[in-house]
């Protein structure tokens, strides 16, 4: 058998329900101030970790006649939040922006000393140029940046051989020629410190 609440005890059951979502909206409306607080929180700059230097390299893609665009297109280098570049943290995701117009070698283009071996592809990469800064607040939070940035852009014409996972290159000044694994190929031209041995030597 249920019994009836007294006027008091619904009183007393009104008054605990008013108190916790009280409690609820004042401790949310807290917590979002706080994070408030460290958005609009002021920074200034404290110091430039590095200026006008080489932070990324991405090899774009690779070409030929069947890929070649008609007209340019916006080619972008992202940097992920969190991510190492000049040896520190970038605090923010930061995306920067090229156009582009990517085409293929032209048939009368014969780069290659060697006359049996004509290009196939112009191999793109991208450069990311620019500062890397660091900021920080009265509250001693400091946070790092990239800056004055802009994109330059490397073309090697190659000779592609995917189905012997080879690479015929020119170096950029045209005076060297070498054959390199496909797969190394990639993998210097992903660091900072080992794409210019595919460029030039």
């Amino acid at each position: 058998m249920y019994r009836k609440l007294s006027k008091k005890g619904i009183s007393l059951v009104i008054f605990s329900v008013i108190c916790i979502v009280g409690t609820t909206i004042f401790f949310t409306q807290l917590m979002g101030q706080n994070e408030n607080d460290l958005t609009n929180e002021l920074f200034t700059i404290e110091e430039i970790i590095v200026e006008n230097q080489i932070l990324k390299i991405e090899l774009l893609d690779f070409v030929s006649s069947r890929n070649t665009q008609e007209k340019p297109a916006s080619q972008n280098i992202t940097i992920e939040a969190g991510e190492s570049i000049a040896g520190v943290s970038i605090h923010d995701k930061q995306i920067f922006t090229r156009a582009l117009k990517l085409q293929a070698p032209k048939e009368a283009d014969t780069p290659f000393v060697d006359d049996n071996k004509i290009p196939s592809h112009n191999a793109y990469i991208l450069v990311l140029v620019g500062d890397v800064v660091k900021y920080s607040s009265a509250s001693g939070n400091t946070k790092y940046i990239i800056e004055n940035a802009r994109i330059d852009c490397f073309v090697q014409t190659v000779l592609l051989e995917e189905k012997y996972n080879s690479l015929y290159i020119s170096s950029l000044d045209g005076t060297k020629e070498r054959m390199v694994n496909l797969n190394d190929y990639k993998q210097a031209l992903s660091s900072v410190d080992t794409y210019h041995e595919m460029l030039q030597w």
